[in-house]
């Protein structure tokens, strides 16, 4: 309970991004979810906004898919000794498991942010055509806002492959992975650049040209994703700035304050609250 008694709790919830662990995506910077909350509340705009509140909670679910994927290689590589292999059927199908939602998670984040773009900055795109694989969608962004847009711009071949992966993965394979036995430079638990319906790549050299190591296809995508947000976010507080003839400061810097729905069943004096993370 001391973890509540000694927080010193603001007068009213200081942001919109509720269901969201920070404390998982560090990578996300809090205090400007927290001013650009502030900016939407005197703008009276927050409604437009709640796409973007679902991409966040989406790309925290995309750390914890990232967080099991690693955990998991983790665990194998410490019961590897020399002239024994590590055998984890239920592990193995965890990490595949956790690397296809890792995908999914990073995509459906994406397609949030579009929905967000769409309404934001007025575009003409309504269901399916709110998507970054569609050039057009993206043309539109690019006009609209140069800030954006430039980012968006970098971004496109990673739309698409991601896409691509994405589409395979859900409709017509499964994620299908194997553990490597002996030292390589691509780790235990490799993930192929190039995802085929049959085994082919697997006869492929264990070389980095044909596989990423799990660190590495982690951080590429999720760096791409949340450096992605972070420009949104940041545009964002510009263009409400804009709209007020005279801004508020900055809020001073504090902890992360986490909130999630609650329904209760029946009417109770709460004693206490017990954190667990």
């Amino acid at each position: 309970m001391s973890a509540v008694e000694d927080a010193k709790l603001p007068k009213e919830f200081p942001h919109i991004f509720t269901e969201v662990v920070f404390q998982l995506i560090p990578e996300v910077n809090y205090n400007d979810l927290v001013y650009l909350s502030q900016l939407l509340k005197i703008n009276k705009r927050e409604e437009i906004y709640w796409p973007l509140t679902d991409a966040l909670r989406k790309i925290q679910w995309t750390k914890l898919a990232s967080m099991e994927a690693l955990a998991i290689e983790k665990e194998t590589v410490e019961q590897v000794e020399d002239g024994v292999i590590a055998f984890w059927p239920v592990g193995l199908e965890q990490y595949a498991k956790a690397v296809s939602d890792f995908v999914i998670y990073t995509k459906s984040a994406l397609d949030s942010l579009a929905v967000f773009l769409t309404e934001l900055l007025s575009i003409p795109a309504t269901k399916g055509q709110r998507d970054f694989k569609h050039k057009n969608f993206r043309e539109q962004i690019i006009q609209r806002d140069s800030a954006i847009g430039q980012h968006v711009k970098s971004l496109e071949q990673w739309f698409i492959t991601l896409q691509g992966v994405r589409d395979k993965w859900i409709h017509r394979i499964t994620a299908r992975f194997f553990a490597t036995v002996g030292p390589t430079e691509i780790g235990l638990l490799p993930i192929p650049k190039l995802v085929t319906e049959d085994s082919k790549l697997q006869d492929a050299p264990l070389k980095k040209e044909h596989y990423w190591t799990t660190p590495e296809f982690i951080e590429i995508h999720f760096d791409k994703l949340t450096s992605f947000f972070g420009t949104i976010v940041t545009r964002c507080i510009e263009l409400e700035l804009a709209e007020l003839g005279s801004p508020p400061s900055r809020p001073k810097a504090e902890p992360p304050i986490v909130a999630f729905p609650i329904r209760a069943t029946e009417n109770m004096r709460i004693k206490a609250i017990r954190l667990r993370f």
